[in-house]
C-alpha cells in the first residue's frame, strides 16, 4: 500500500495503473511449446475433445496442460467448435402418406397359439391406431391373426 501511495503522489492517477499491462503473464506458456502440442494434437488427435486429448498428452507424451488451456488453443487453431457454436442438427418430419392404409406399422405382442396373443398397428397416414382385423380388411387381406 506503501508503494501505491508513494506512486500517486509522484505520477498522480497515472502512477496507479499497472505497468505490466500488454506484456505476457510470468506463468504463461511459451509460444514454442503451444506450437509442439498443437502439432502433435493436429496430427494424431485432430478428431478428438479437449480433455481426451489432454489425457493422451499427459499419458502417451508425457505433456502435461490444463484441458481448459487446451480448448482454448483448440478452438483458436479451428480443431475444437464450443458446444454453442456447433450446428444443430434437423431431422426433417417424413411426410405424410395420401391415403389411409399405405404404410402400417404393426405390433405383435404375445405368443402365438396364445389365446391372449394380440396384433396391433398404428396407420402412419392419420396416426390411429387400428387392430389386426382391421388392418387385414385396409390391406386387402383375408382373415385376421393367423
Amino acid at each position: 500500500m506503501r508503494r501505491l501511495i508513494s506512486r500517486f503522489r509522484r505520477h498522480g492517477s497515472e502512477g496507479l495503473i499497472s505497468r505490466r499491462i500488454g506484456m505476457r503473464p510470468n506463468n504463461a506458456i511459451p509460444e514454442s511449446v503451444r506450437q509442439n502440442i498443437m502439432t502433435i494434437i493436429s496430427r494424431n488427435y485432430s478428431d478428438f475433445g479437449p480433455t481426451l486429448a489432454c489425457g493422451y498428452l499427459r499419458d502417451s507424451h508425457g505433456i502435461t496442460v490444463s484441458a481448459e488451456t487446451l480448448r482454448k488453443w483448440m478452438t483458436d487453431e479451428g480443431l475444437w467448435k464450443p458446444r454453442r457454436k456447433r450446428r444443430a442438427r434437423i431431422h426433417p418430419l417424413r411426410e405424410r402418406r395420401a391415403r389411409r392404409g399405405e404404410l402400417v406399422q404393426i405390433d405383435g405382442t404375445g405368443i402365438r397359439g396364445d389365446s391372449q396373443y394380440n396384433e396391433s398397428g398404428l396407420d402412419q397416414t392419420c396416426g390411429s391406431c387400428a387392430s389386426a382385423g382391421r388392418i387385414c380388411s385396409v390391406l386387402g387381406i383375408s382373415g385376421g391373426v393367423s
